[in-house]
């Protein structure tokens, strides 16, 4: 998946890097669960903006949230605040 800026600029390679990091560390502090925007092409779960800055959403996951979820680390939004224990 690509993600662009509004103006075109490639900005994937950012966002992996990104994902990365908190990736590694939520492994290093034994993290377990994360709380991260909805719909976000980083972040989001379930749904994230198509990327055409029309607030279309599309069904998938963020890169950050995808790389976290394969890594076992539940993943939650700021709209799951309220199921949360």
């Amino acid at each position: 998946m690509s993600i662009l800026t509004k103006n075109g600029k490639d900005v994937s390679s950012e966002y992996r890097l990104g994902a990365k990091k908190a990736l590694d560390y939520c492994l290093n502090k034994d993290i377990r669960k994360a709380v991260l925007k909805s719909r976000s092409p980083s972040c989001g779960k379930g749904q994230i903006y198509d990327g055409t800055f029309t607030k279309t959403l599309t069904e998938g996951h963020g890169v950050t949230a995808e790389l976290l979820l394969s890594h076992g680390i539940e993943v939650y939004t700021e709209e799951d605040l309220g199921g949360l224990k």
